[in-house]
């Protein structure tokens, strides 16, 4: 998953109503049970510090066929992963709340890994604690089930038997996308922490953002620039509770999450962990998840007091192409091997926009991916952003994940946020004596004198607007109105742009003296076209 922000400029497109209303709760296929599990054991203390870790029979056995595969253990992820075992309600349908949370339990500052879990429903000869002769299929189905790997990614391993009664093996895998170095989980009140590591896998840029217990999100400033290593100062000057820290990075795919995980200001971390365990019926289509997914969207906006999103099915067409092209070539990220980044696919599209925002994600539910893209600071800043006005949404299905009756199907989901150009634009009535108020209002507090504005100049530089908006050529003879009214001289100045407050930032509102006529209108594209008359 991925948070970023673009501006473009593109032609002309249709724009058309949401989809069909849908409050996200059960009745429509997505069942939710809540769940609050505690972990055994002491939490970890530190992020990025070597964890202890003693495996079980079963465990080491599974270790040393994935060693052979070239993977490398990561203790504290195995320690999460004995736990996950143990809690998870199904083997099929693991909440990435409750992944998310044995991670940072276990001092593990990735984002969720691949997952990989074979399930014993009856197991007499103790498979969660020794490897005998009859877990041998089974160890054998979990380590097949890693496919694949690249040298040097990182496993955990963990078997444990369930509340129920199974034997449950689990084996995560991840590629480290950041070496961080060691830093505390809990920090005093007020208190200052340094976030130190460097970039893996020929990953550049890195930069740190954070969530403050307010839920307001912030950039760091860091060291580091273009290339790996990096370094930020986190202070808990927003009031104590949890910090949600995120590494973002430029990879093969864009920009991507190399690190994400709570710091806790002035409070310890929580013991129990809360997680909703997500079920999405079988005639749930994808368009009713988008329905929900925007529905999701803008509840957590109205309870901000943002405005709400209006639908754009444009854009949701782009959306779910890019989610078809990421299932079928099996990556979550922003630039596509075929298709570029967002605002390439728009742009082929012909879809307007002065800004663009989008998120990616892979899950198995709406609620279950909305809480995960709340719980990074990048794609929750996209979620509240205040310059986007429009979200197109689109979802597909991928095949489930086993043959097992029960086994989920994957969700892939593509938020793509915009605001059309003059979206930020006052009613056109509205927007010249707008415009003048402001200058009025920034003239004031430059300590320059008044602006003169002249009537008769804005109904000239109204037809001169309309006309350039429209492509056409400027009508003749305007300059002989602006004499005809007594002026001996006037400098016309054009300004286009796809935001209304850029008006405001044309540098000649700031002239020692200002008499002038203004005319504002809105082009083919939806980019908003000004004309201002200067007269001595």
């Amino acid at each position: 998953m991925l948070a970023s922000l673009l501006a473009v400029a593109m032609p002309a497109c249709e724009r058309a109503g949401g989809p069909r209303a849908l409050p996200p709760d059960a009745a429509h296929g997505v069942h939710r049970t809540r769940l609050e599990l505690q972990p055994q054991g002491a939490a970890a203390t530190h992020y990025g510090a070597a964890a202890s870790w003693t495996p079980s029979g079963t465990e080491a056995a599974i270790g040393t066929r994935l060693q052979r595969l070239g993977l490398r253990e990561d203790a504290g992820l195995s320690r999460a992963m004995r736990e996950l075992a143990r809690l998870a309600p199904a083997r099929t349908n693991i909440p990435a709340a409750l992944t998310d949370g044995l991670l940072a339990w276990a001092g593990v500052a990735d984002p969720a890994p691949r997952l990989v879990v074979v399930e014993l429903e009856q197991d007499s000869v103790g498979c969660h604690r020794t490897a005998a002769r009859a877990c041998e299929p089974a160890i054998v189905d979990l380590v097949d089930g890693v496919g694949p790997v690249a040298a040097g990614q990182r496993y955990g391993v963990g078997v444990a038997r369930t509340e129920r009664g199974s034997t449950r093996m689990i084996v995560a895998v991840l590629d480290r996308a950041v070496e961080l170095e060691p830093v505390p989980v809990r920090v005093r009140s007020g208190g200052r922490v340094e976030l130190r590591g460097s970039l893996q896998g020929g990953r550049a840029r890195p930069s740190v953002e954070v969530t403050v217990p307010s839920g307001q999100a912030r950039t760091l400033a860091s060291s580091g620039g273009e290339g790996s290593a990096f370094a930020a100062t986190l202070a808990c000057d927003a009031g104590d509770g949890a910090y949600q820290v995120e590494i973002l990075a430029d990879g093969p795919h864009g920009i991507e999450v190399a690190a994400n995980f709570p710091l806790y200001c002035g409070v310890s971390p929580p013991r129990v962990l809360v997680a909703e365990l997500e079920d999405v019926d079988r005639d749930v289509a994808p368009d009713d998840l988008e329905a929900m997914s925007l529905a999701l969207v803008n509840e957590t906006r109205r309870a901000r007091g943002l405005p709400e999103l209006q639908w754009s099915e444009p854009a949701a067409r782009v959306a779910r192409a890019h989610s078809r092209d990421m299932r079928e070539h099996g990556f979550v990220g922003h630039v596509s091997p075929t298709t570029g980044d967002v605002a390439a696919r728009l742009a082929r599209a012909r879809i307007d926009a002065a800004v663009v925002r989008e998120n990616v994600a892979r899950g198995y539910g709406p609620s279950g991916i909305h809480q995960s893209l709340l719980r990074s600071p990048g794609h929750r800043a996209n979620l509240l952003a205040d310059d986007v006005t429009h979200v197109g949404i689109g979802v597909v299905f991928g095949p489930p994940e086993s043959a097992a009756a029960d086994a989920p199907r994957p969700v892939y989901l593509t938020q793509n946020f915009l605001r059309p150009p003059g979206a930020d634009a006052p009613a056109p009535a509205d927007m010249v004596p707008t415009l003048q108020q402001r200058v009025a209002t920034l003239r004031q507090d430059a300590g320059l004198a008044a602006a003169q504005w002249d009537r008769a100049l804005d109904a000239i530089a109204a037809r001169l607007a309309r006309a350039r908006a429209a492509g056409r050529g400027l009508p003749r003879g305007w300059e002989q109105q602006v004499f005809d009214r007594g002026h001996a001289s006037v400098d016309s100045h054009a300004v286009t742009s796809p935001q209304f407050d850029a008006l405001l930032a044309v540098a000649l509102w700031r002239a020692p003296q200002l008499h002038a006529g203004v005319g504002i209108a809105r082009g083919q594209g939806g980019e908003l076209v000004m004309i201002v008359l200067l007269v001595p």
